[in-house]
């Protein structure tokens, strides 16, 4: 019996045969992909590192800086970076590519060497708090930085975070002052803090008088009699 007559007499056993391949066959690449993937995250685990700092820029303010280091004897390519606040992530990779001239998509942190990005507190803050869905506390804040292989490096930036809790409150401290200074009973103090400034609080001068509903009613009976 040729082979042509054996598939022919087995066609439903050879077509078992084949999907049992198939299914091997996916099995070991989901191990493979598996395996690649944890070996990429213990990579970047051990030879990529970011650190947050606070530097001052000038006598009033001060900058974030953010520090990605390479530890690692080879090259590595980054794809993101930036911190990630209420599990959204805020990416400040563009800005470093625009403000470093880069034309390639991805950065390359060269081995044993590290790259730098410098950023305004006011800017960070004005994203955590346009994203803060009305809460008036800081919550977690986290730095992150991304490979090109898709792993990813998640610290926590707890002294940045302090920082800014300081700085709110001294924002309300004065956002609070300055109601009780206006005596002004719609002010208030709470509604967009963050972008609120003293040097741009004017008192009022001007008083608003408002008529009782009781005299505005003798009024009317009297146009009547």
């Amino acid at each position: 019996m040729g082979i042509i007559e054996w598939l022919n007499a087995n066609a439903g056993s050879g077509l078992v045969l084949v999907l049992l391949l198939l299914l091997a066959a996916m099995v070991l690449l989901i191990i493979n992909v598996s395996r690649v993937n944890r070996i990429a995250k213990e990579t970047i685990e051990n030879t990529l590192n970011i650190k947050v700092d606070f530097i001052a820029s000038t006598a009033e303010s001060k900058d974030i800086k953010l520090g990605i280091y390479n530890s690692n004897f080879r090259d590595i390519i980054i794809s993101a970076f930036g911190f990630v606040y209420f599990d959204q992530q805020i990416d400040f990779f563009g800005n470093y590519r625009k403000e470093t001239g880069q034309v390639e998509m991805k950065v390359v942190v060269s081995a044993r060497s590290n790259i730098e990005y410098v950023l305004p507190v006011e800017l960070l803050e004005s994203i955590i708090f346009a994203n803060n869905f009305r809460h008036r506390h800081i919550k977690k804040l986290q730095a992150y930085i991304i490979d090109s292989i898709g792993a990813k490096k998640v610290v926590s930036a707890r002294h940045i975070r302090a920082i800014l809790k300081r700085r709110l409150k001294e924002r309300e401290r004065l956002a609070k002052e300055a109601a009780l200074a206006n005596r002004d009973p719609n002010l208030r103090w709470y509604t967009k803090l963050m972008f609120w400034k003293p040097q741009t609080v004017e008192t009022s001068t001007k008083k608003t008088v408002s008529i009782p509903k009781k005299t505005t009613k003798s009024r009317s009976t009297n146009t009547k009699e």
